[in-house]
């Protein structure tokens, strides 16, 4: 069918359509984009609201008449010329995407959908195509301003059509105040009065934008001032160190330029120059008052810091933690831990348990000096990490042992269904509580089946497979054991699973199911009940 039939086959319906009435437009007001991108025409409609859509048609509006984009009826699709491959239609909510897009797009776009029930929806759009945003520039009126003294105009360029702009300092929108930070009317030039030493140091970014944006390259000036506000930081003042310890000081100051920089030592200027003075393995002799001077070369000003104040003496070092030997496990070991420094006598010593204070209770007691302590008896949840902190006036040392607390197994659970159907699957899952990992064993009506893993698995179920099934868990290193059971019925097809196995919650008289419960007892091993 030629795009004229169509086309007059599609007016034909759009009167009976109108006849029965349409709703509210299915699309309206503006919408732009950019050359070369795309832009999908959305409409209110969404897919099955209305049945399947009879006809589709979108078309370019003129003076001189309307332009077929593309109509889609049920034996296919039509696209007007310069459409075809760069339109796309969606037959379910009447949506249009147009790609490449050219200036010559721009103007209004209709919409005519007919349903299979005769309903016509029309709609109508205006489409603005723009020139996208490129070559973002900032220029400055001057070079090199001056505190207080300069006013600054930023002006800022890029090409593409309908362009906005706006400001950043960094990453904050800049804001005129209308006296010292003044925007023109068309927000292209920036002008600050007045320029204070920060005022420009953002970066300060331009962006021009209309529905694409593009961002200028950081900008940002050099304002002159200082030496001011001048800082020595180091470790605390005074600083007490370990003799042959590495010491850094550093200096900063306010200055623009950047000022210059020089230490000195109980007043005496030292050959060292920079914001960074480091004593590599420090000796006593360079014990004393250290400060730094910042000098600013074009405005000749010299500023001193305060001083502080480095005393070095000998080291403590050489922590280890004493007393862990063998498994213990919970309920029947005790272990006593011991904290001693191989060089240096320690004047406190702080114990923590996973990055958390240690303290006494009634199975911790510590010595006097808290140099060890006593747990009796371990518990599993003493596992961790434990760790020794010595210290003195002059330095601190660590030491660090991981405690691991056998016990179990205990809370063995059994997951899997009560009830099933002749040939379905039955999949139990056995888990339980236990350092190490538990090893798992099955038995049937009191007999070992499967492999000794934490799953048991029957694909095709017979009537044979009702029973009770027990799940066997044993620690290796604790000797004890523990027990679950499961029972399982096998139905024959067609009869109806017992209500617990329907609802997951109750028997067949409205009871929640109890399931007896038997432990073994293995040679050497305890045994420990657990209820599934």
């Amino acid at each position: 069918m030629d795009l004229f039939h169509m086309r007059s086959l599609v007016l034909m319906l759009s009167a009976v359509g109108f006849c029965k009435g349409q709703d509210a437009p299915v699309i309206s007001g503006s919408i732009s984009a950019v050359v070369g991108k795309n832009v999908t025409f959305i409409t209110t409609i969404n897919a099955n609201d209305f049945g399947d859509f009879l006809t589709i048609s979108w078309n370019y509006k003129k003076p001189s008449g309307d332009i077929p984009v593309v109509t889609s009826v049920p034996k296919g699709d039509t696209y007007g010329e310069g459409y075809k491959g760069r339109t796309a239609l969606n037959t379910s909510n009447g949506q249009l995407n147009i790609a490449l897009l050219t200036g010559a797009d721009s103007g209004s776009y209709s919409v005519n959908m007919v349903t299979n029930k005769g309903l016509s929806h029309t709609g109508l759009i205006m489409l603005k195509v723009l020139d996208p945003v490129s070559t973002v520039i900032i220029t400055s009126n001057v070079s090199q301003p001056v505190e207080f003294n300069s006013t600054v105009a930023l002006t800022c360029t890029a090409q593409g059509s309908e362009l906005n702009y706006k400001w950043l300092n960094g990453t904050v929108p800049v804001v005129a105040d209308g006296s010292r930070v003044i925007l023109s009317p068309d927000n292209k030039v920036l002008t600050v009065v007045g320029v204070y030493r920060n005022d420009l140091a953002g970066p300060i970014y331009c962006t021009a934008y209309n529905v694409e944006l593009a961002t200028s390259a950081p900008f940002n000036l050099t304002v002159s001032y200082g030496p001011e506000n001048i800082f020595l930081t180091a470790l605390s003042n005074p600083m007490i160190l370990i003799k042959g310890s590495n010491i850094t000081l550093n200096c900063s100051a306010q200055s623009s330029p950047a000022a210059s920089l020089q230490w000195s030592l109980n007043g005496l200027l030292l050959p060292a120059k920079g914001p960074t003075l480091v004593l590599a393995n420090a000796v006593e002799a360079q014990s004393g008052n250290y400060s730094c001077i910042a000098y600013n070369a074009q405005t000749l000003r010299y500023l001193a810091s305060t001083t502080t104040t480095i005393t070095l003496i000998a080291p403590l070092s050489g922590a280890n933690i004493t007393g862990l030997t063998g498994n213990l496990i919970a309920g029947n070991s005790s272990v006593n831990l011991s904290c001693q420094a191989t060089s240096g006598i320690p004047t406190q010593i702080v114990w923590k348990k996973d990055d958390r204070e240690h303290v006494p209770s009634n199975r911790v007691v510590f010595s006097a000096d808290k140099s060890s302590f006593m747990i009796n008896p371990v518990q599993k949840e003493d596992s961790g990490q434990y760790q020794c902190k010595v210290k003195n006036a002059v330095s601190e040392d660590f030491a660090y042992i991981r405690m691991r607390i056998n016990y179990g197994p205990e809370k063995v659970v059994i997951t899997g269904k009560h009830s099933v159907h002749v040939d379905d699957l039955i999949q139990l899952m056995c888990e339980a509580n236990s350092v190490p990992a538990a090893t798992y064993a099955w038995m049937f009506n009191g007999s070992l089946v499967g492999l000794p893993t934490n799953n048991y698995t029957i694909n095709l179920a017979t009537l044979q497979n009702t029973g009770t099934y027990t799940c066997l868990a044993t620690n290796s290193i604790t000797g004890r054991a523990s027990t679950s059971d499961h029972k399982v019925l096998v139905i024959e097809k067609g009869i109806p699973l017992p209500l617990d196995e329907e609802d997951g919650l109750t028997g067949a008289c409205g009871r929640q199911n109890q399931f007896s419960r038997r432990t073994r007892r293995k040679p050497g091993q305890k045994l420990e009940r657990s209820a599934n």
